[in-house]
């Protein structure tokens, strides 16, 4: 494997944990099984990480998406509705949604 390979890989791995993180954090949420003080503290820290990912370009270009994705999700770990996300995170929110009752 190249070392663009490599570091592409990475970003990927990156950015599925994340999005991951986010996703399983709005689902309990929205069962009743993350209190909403919790909530909020995640959303704390979500705006936290997405401010250090948009500024680190070793993440690619692609970080700028996945940054304002996990301040969408933050916004929603707040008890708000979904705001626009970036193409090719519309599936994601989806996938949430169903998986927390289809809520939005």
């Amino acid at each position: 494997m190249s070392p663009e390979e490599q570091a592409a890989l990475q970003r990927r791995l990156i950015r599925d944990s994340l999005v991951a993180q986010v996703s399983q954090a709005i689902v309990a949420l929205r069962r009743g099984q993350l209190p909403p003080a919790q909530g909020l503290a995640v959303a704390d820290q979500a705006d936290t990480v997405a401010g250090q990912i948009a500024a680190d370009p070793d993440l690619g270009p692609e970080r700028h998406d996945l940054a304002a994705f996990i301040r969408a999700a933050a916004q929603v770990l707040r008890g708000q509705p979904w705001p626009p996300v970036p193409q090719g995170y519309g599936s994601v929110v989806a996938q949430i949604d169903e998986e927390a009752g289809g809520e939005s």
